[in-house]
C-alpha cells in the first residue's frame, strides 16, 4: 500500500482515538452537585428620599406653566438654604383636560426629587415646601457607602457558608473532597420599607405646614453564593 494511503487512511482513526481519551477525560458531569447559600444583615436605613410637585389646572398652558415653573423656581431656593439636601428636578408635563369628548383646559406639572442623610433637616424642609408644592413619594433607603460596607461584610461569610455546606454534602456522600466548578456571587436586598407618615396633612393656615414625623426603619442586605461543584469519585 503506497505510504500516501496508508496515512489518509490511518490520520481519521488517530484523530477519533485522540478525541475518545479527551471525552474520557472529561468524564460525564454525574458527580456534580449545584446548591445556593444566602446570609443577611439587617442595616439601618440612613437616606430619605422625597419626591414632591406642583401642578396648576386651567385654560392656559402658557399661564399655567409660569405658575408651575415660579412654584418650582421658590422650591428650589428653599432647598439651596439646606447643604445636605440633593435636588433634582424631573417629570415636567404638559397634559390636555378633557370633558365629553373635547379639550376643557390644561393640566401642566413638574417635580422635584430630594434626598438627604440628615432626616430631621428634610423632614422640616418638606414641611416647608408644602405651602406651595404637594408630597407624591416619601421613601427611605441605604446609602451606597453603607450597602458596600455591608456587602462587604457579607462576602466573607458567604464564602466561609459555602466552604462549610460544599464540605458538608462531600461529607454526606462519602466523597473525600470536591472542587468548584461554577461560582458566582449576587448581592442585593429586599424592598425598601415605606416610612410611617403620622402627620401629611395641611395644617391651618396660621399655625402652617407641618413636617412630616417619618421612622426609618432597616432593611436586609443579602449576599448570595450559588456554585457548582465537583465530588471526587474516590
Amino acid at each position: 500500500m503506497p505510504h500516501t494511503l496508508r496515512f489518509l487512511l490511518f490520520t481519521p482513526l488517530l484523530f477519533l482515538l485522540h478525541a475518545a481519551a479527551v471525552h474520557a477525560d472529561a468524564g460525564p458531569d454525574y458527580n456534580q452537585v449545584s446548591f445556593s447559600v444566602a446570609v443577611s444583615e439587617t442595616v439601618d436605613n440612613d437616606l430619605l428620599h422625597a419626591v414632591l410637585y406642583a401642578e396648576r389646572e386651567g385654560s392656559g398652558p402658557a399661564i399655567l406653566a409660569n405658575q408651575v415653573n415660579r412654584g418650582i423656581e421658590w422650591a428650589l431656593e428653599e432647598v439651596r438654604r439646606e447643604p445636605l439636601v440633593k435636588v433634582q428636578t424631573s417629570g415636567y408635563q404638559t397634559h390636555p383636560v378633557y370633558h365629553k369628548g373635547a379639550i376643557a383646559g390644561w393640566r401642566v406639572t413638574q417635580s422635584i426629587s430630594l434626598e438627604s442623610g440628615d432626616t430631621a433637616a428634610l423632614s422640616a424642609l418638606i414641611g416647608r415646601l408644602q405651602q406651595r408644592l404637594a408630597v407624591r413619594q416619601l421613601d427611605f433607603r441605604i446609602s451606597d457607602l453603607t450597602r458596600d460596607a455591608a456587602e462587604a461584610r457579607l462576602i466573607g461569610r458567604a464564602m466561609a457558608a459555602f466552604s462549610q455546606r460544599a464540605a458538608l454534602i462531600a461529607a454526606q456522600l462519602e466523597r473525600r473532597d470536591y472542587r468548584i466548578i461554577t461560582l458566582n456571587l449576587r448581592t442585593g436586598g429586599g424592598r425598601p420599607p415605606q416610612p410611617m407618615l403620622r402627620s401629611m396633612a395641611m395644617a391651618s393656615a396660621d399655625a402652617g405646614p407641618t413636617a412630616p414625623s417619618l421612622e426609618a426603619g432597616t432593611q436586609e442586605v443579602t449576599v448570595t453564593v450559588d456554585a457548582t461543584v465537583e465530588l471526587s469519585v474516590n
